[in-house]
């Protein structure tokens, strides 16, 4: 029998390890509220989804703040080829809710400090797995076969995009990343997060079940791996 997990966090900073187990339960989560849903796109462009259930999720593992961002992104298509998210100036000006923005992306980061006093911002975006569909939705090609599930690391650690992917869109040129946050588009998300607040807390707390599940089948196979082959 599962023992309830713990409200305290489990971990300070999360093991490589355990982060496609992490990136799991978040996915397996959202698939079953779509598919429940009968979301005609499945989870495919819930962004904003991943980004609440995920912040909220790697919040209550760590005990440290993470938040959900949105605003610009650079899809890597492969073939020295990109897919630009930027909603333009205008959408964002006259976006009553986040189901009126057009063009725009979301995901999680988390500011450290370290031991020298120094901040790194970590990044993690658990819907990489879905650009493909999401290009080839907006009739584009995606040629990048080798192309990751998840985003997930600190921001100086990443290799940024390339100089000609994000020449001459202002967010991207400014940030020199993959993703640049736009405020009018995080007020936007944190209004739809606060909207649907009991839907959310019912997801992070399947997300964290699921989670915890697969860390006690880890913690299993890992001890029997450690055991000493017996006598024959």
């Amino acid at each position: 029998m599962t023992q309830s997990p713990s409200q305290s966090s489990l971990f300070k900073q999360i093991p490589l390890i355990l982060r496609p187990v992490i990136d799991q339960a978040i996915n397996e989560t959202l698939e079953a509220s779509a598919q429940k849903s009968s979301l005609p796109l499945g989870v495919v462009g819930r962004c904003a989804d991943f980004a609440i259930v995920g912040a909220r999720l790697l919040s209550k593992i760590t005990g440290h703040p993470y938040r959900s961002v949105s605003g610009g992104a650079v899809v890597d298509c492969g073939n020295n080829t990109c897919m630009i998210i930027n909603p333009s100036r205008r959408n964002r000006r006259d976006a009553r809710f986040l189901s009126s923005l057009r063009d725009y992306h979301c995901w999680i980061e988390s500011v450290y400090r370290m031991a020298d006093g120094h901040a790194r911002v970590e990044v993690v975006d658990f819907t990489l797995r879905h650009d493909a569909e999401y290009v080839h939705a907006h009739k584009k090609m995606f040629f990048n076969d080798s192309y990751p599930s998840y985003r997930w690391d600190f921001k100086d650690l990443i290799v940024p995009p390339p100089e000609d992917f994000i020449k001459g869109i202002q967010g991207a040129e400014k940030s020199q990343f993959w993703t640049w946050e736009i405020a009018d588009c995080t007020r936007l998300l944190h209004a739809y997060e606060c909207s649907h607040e009991i839907n959310f807390q019912v997801l992070t707390n399947n997300a964290f079940l699921r989670f915890y599940q697969s860390l006690e089948l880890l913690h299993k196979d890992l001890s029997s791996e450690a055991q000493p082959p017996k006598d024959l």
